[in-house]
C-alpha cells in the first residue's frame, strides 16, 4: 500500500514551501514521491543526478530532502536493538 500524502509531504509545510500540487510542479520544486524515492535510492542514476543538480540550487527543496533522511535515521527498526548486558554488581 503506498504512503498517504500527508506522511509524505509533511516536510514541505515545514520548510515553508506550497503544499498544493499545481503549485509545486508550477515552481519546479520536487514532489514529494520525487523525494521519497531519492531518499529510499529507488530512482535511476541518471534521474539521480538530476535530482542532485536541483538539491545543490535550491535551498527549500535541499531542506526538506535533508528533513527527511533525518526523520529517516530517528525512526529504528526494533528488531535491531541491542539487547544489554546485565550489569555486574
Amino acid at each position: 500500500m503506498p504512503p498517504r500524502r500527508n506522511q509524505v509531504c509533511w516536510p514541505y509545510r515545514e520548510a515553508g514551501v506550497a503544499h498544493k500540487r499545481a503549485r509545486e510542479e508550477k515552481s519546479g520544486h520536487l514532489r514529494d514521491q520525487e523525494i521519497a524515492a531519492f531518499v529510499s535510492g529507488s530512482l535511476s542514476s541518471r534521474r539521480r543526478e538530476s535530482m542532485l543538480t536541483h538539491v545543490a540550487d535550491c535551498p527549500a527543496c535541499r531542506k526538506i530532502v535533508s528533513q527527511t533522511v533525518a526523520s529517516q535515521k530517528t525512526v529504528k527498526d526494533p528488531t535491531s536493538r541491542k539487547r544489554r548486558r546485565p550489569s555486574k554488581k
